[in-house]
């Protein structure tokens, strides 16, 4: 069975590689991260004079950052779709990787559940391009397993490589930091609960505990001056209760594209909450027989289940800027359901049921990925035609009318992400250009934003700060080259559609258009770039 299990993550590891070596995935915000990665290596370079204008790399203590830390050496070896393939490959891989660590360290019998942590990485937040909070999830696990190997035999080497474990969680992303933190606090909590109930005093406890509450307040400080950093930049995403209910009801996130994926979420979903309910009876049956070691530990892990689902329901929207609202929460209590079975004595006809719906979900999760990014790159091939007609020192405006790729009857695929939404940026990696709409670069969670006045979210699409809605109402590129005194070169214009929400900037972009000159238009209609006749100075070109 353990045997099977590694072969089947072998198997996966490089179906992903030779997946990614063709291209990386394509997904919401990794443009973006790949542009900031470029302006963080190349900052200051005097060859990029309109970047440098645009743009401001700030690289004070911030969270959000490791990827970069990633992303930016790599460029430096090899072009930019490599060093995102990598990332992602490490993205995909790295938190089963860490589960494995950690079911291992619960129970080595049980590894083979780690299969199952799969199809948990393929989430609709790793094709929305947030890079640091799959590797979140990784460093959760890591943590996990840290502090179970403290408890087996606590030290000072293993207490200060739990907190380092902590620290590199919080660096990725608060999601992931939070339930760590969360998850430790209440299985250490739940071990000295015991310990005070079977007659101990509550200083002998805390000296027993003292290598984990090392462990869990070191990051604190560093915590609080990251976030102090990232403070005033609110986004309230609203996320009702009932909402959250659902969500986490329908395991939301792992349903990423129309079809096989609702199933695989569908399976899982069943799957997980069966054996977290078998879980809990099993332990409750054999608690009083059972030796006190196991039913401590798996008691611990439930309660940290329990402490999970709280946190996911009632975390705050707007704590940390916003990046730790309800979906990034939702797949940590099924991960915690992995872990409460992993504690379980499961029977032979169980376990080979388990790793059947493990390595089918991973399969059908894949393929379903693969497919969808055929599809999508086949619909993204005329961006390479602008690349190369835009030449250097030149900005863009971007009007994405259609984010998403479109079946074949014409209507966008029922996605949960949005490939187009910042494709434009890839633009951004070649010369110094500057595209005009960023999503990230208007917070402060990122180390790169725009200079004061250059952002045009605002002066040119009309975007209150710190709006959540990402389509494109307006556009008004006049207003823009008043308020910020530069040029706008080119107008770029991804897709058609018959939504209402779309119609006034359909009709903005045909009045522009109809005084600008058409440079390219892809032969399905879908792509078209103008050359703007800009009244200001630009060095676009030269």
């Amino acid at each position: 069975m353990i045997l099977a299990a590694r072969l089947l993550l072998v198997v996966l590891a490089t179906s992903v590689a030779l997946a990614l070596m063709h291209a990386p995935f394509a997904t919401n915000d990794g443009p973006v991260h790949l542009a900031f990665a470029r302006l963080i290596a190349d900052h200051g370079d005097p060859s990029s004079p309109l970047q440098h204008a645009f743009y401001l790399v700030d690289l004070r203590p911030t969270p959000n950052m490791m990827s970069y830390f990633i992303l930016v050496p790599l460029m430096k070896l090899m072009p930019p779709q490599g060093a995102e393939a990598l990332l992602q490959w490490l993205c995909i891989l790295a938190p089963v990787v860490a589960g494995w660590f950690a079911i291992r360290t619960l129970e080595p019998r049980n590894e083979y559940l780690a299969v199952a942590l799969f199809p948990f990485s393929l989430n609709q937040m790793f094709f929305l391009g947030l890079y640091n909070y799959e590797l979140s999830i990784a460093a959760f696990f890591l943590s996990l397993a840290l502090y179970l190997r403290l408890e087996a035999a606590p030290t000072p080497r293993r207490a200060a490589a739990l907190a380092a474990a902590l620290l590199l969680a919080f660096f990725c992303h608060a999601a992931g930091f939070i339930m760590a933190v969360a998850g430790i606090a209440a299985m250490s909590g739940t071990r000295m609960a015991t310990d005070l109930a079977h007659g101990q005093r509550v200083r002998a406890v805390l000296q027993d505990r003292r290598h984990v509450l090392f462990a869990l307040l070191t990051p604190l400080p560093v915590c609080l001056l990251f976030l102090n950093a990232t403070a005033g930049a609110p986004i309230e995403f609203g996320t009702t209760l009932a909402s959250r209910v659902e969500q986490f009801g329908d395991l939301y996130l792992l349903a990423v594209s129309p079809g096989i994926t609702r199933h695989v979420a569908l399976g899982l979903r069943t799957g997980l909450v069966f054996a977290g309910f078998w879980s809990l009876s099993l332990l409750q049956a054999r608690k009083a027989a059972a030796a006190p070691a196991w039913s401590e530990g798996c008691t611990a892990v439930a309660v940290a289940a329990a402490v999970s689902i709280l946190v996911m329901f009632f975390m705050p929207d707007t704590m940390g800027g916003g990046w730790t609202h309800f979906r990034r929460m939702v797949v940590f209590p099924y991960f915690w359901m992995i872990l409460l079975l992993a504690c379980m004595p499961i029977p032979r006809l169980g376990a080979l049921a388990a790793l059947f719906l493990a390595a089918a979900a991973s399969a059908a999760s894949l393929r379903s990925a693969v497919v969808v990014q055929h599809e999508i790159e086949r619909q993204m091939a005329p961006l390479a035609v602008v690349d190369r007609l835009v030449g250097p020192h030149c900005t863009i405006a971007p009007v994405v009318v259609e984010p998403r790729p479109v079946g074949d009857t014409g209507e966008p695929l029922d996605l949960t992400f949005n490939p187009y939404f910042h494709a434009a940026s890839r633009l951004e990696l070649k010369d110094d250009r500057v595209v005009l709409f960023n999503f990230l670069a208007r917070l402060k969670v990122y180390p790169v934003r725009f200079r004061a006045g250059l952002e045009p979210q605002a002066n040119l699409f009309g975007w209150k700060p710190y709006r959540h809605r990402i389509f494109t109402e307006q556009i008004d590129i006049d207003h823009y080259e008043r308020e910020s005194g530069m040029p706008v070169d080119y107008l770029l214009v991804w897709g058609k559609s018959a939504d209402p929400i779309y119609a006034r900037v359909q009709e903005q972009v045909a009045r522009e258009a109809a005084r600008d000159r058409l440079v390219y238009r892809s032969e399905d209609g879908w792509v078209s770039l103008y050359r703007r006749p800009t009244q200001q100075a630009s060095a676009c070109g030269q």
